[in-house]
């Protein structure tokens, strides 16, 4: 079981002092001219270098219905630090996938967490700084602890339709 000690969700261009350096540097690639009340445009990231994030990079693609509601969040990559911890997750159906070996199924506390986190950044469309504390009480009582940056990423303007994370973990 995981217990989760202590987390926060803060609108990431408020609490720049918490970042790790990576993510510093993350951020001013992407925002050093003020921009972050706006979600990343798609066309934004091509040509970026981001093979220096790569290792504790993910990203996801939104699933949308026939009603423009989002259904699932399909995951595109997942960093060899990140895929170490949670498993390559590269492919799966982050929010509604039941099946064995599933993110909800292997971690269902961090993926009620992780539901939060999304619907957070889609109700605000803003980049978001998470700090969580978590203890996996079937680990050798390890504690584990993830600072995470969001970012919401738009093909037109107007629509959510991926997310790029960057997370770090420190596990003892």
């Amino acid at each position: 079981m995981i217990d989760v000690k202590n987390t926060r969700l803060l609108t990431a261009d408020t609490k720049l002092a918490d970042f790790t350096k990576k993510q510093e540097k993350l951020w001013d690639m992407f925002f050093k001219d003020g921009s972050a009340h706006n979600p990343l445009k798609k066309s934004e990231l091509v040509g970026k270098k981001l093979d220096d994030f790569r290792p504790n990079m993910w990203s996801g693609r939104f699933i949308y219905d026939d009603d423009g509601e989002i259904c699932d969040l399909e995951m595109n990559q997942i960093g060899e630090e990140l895929a170490k911890y949670y498993g390559q997750r590269k492919g799966q159906h982050m929010m509604n996938d039941y099946n064995d070996n599933s993110f909800r199924t292997d971690f269902p506390t961090y993926h009620y967490r992780f539901k939060q986190l999304i619907d957070e950044m889609l109700d605000k469309k803003l980049p978001l700084l998470t700090i969580s504390h978590y203890m996996d009480q079937e680990n050798n009582q390890k504690d584990i602890n993830v600072i995470g940056l969001l970012l919401p990423v738009t093909s037109d303007g107007s629509k959510i339709d991926m997310i790029l994370g960057y997370s770090e973990l420190s596990i003892s």
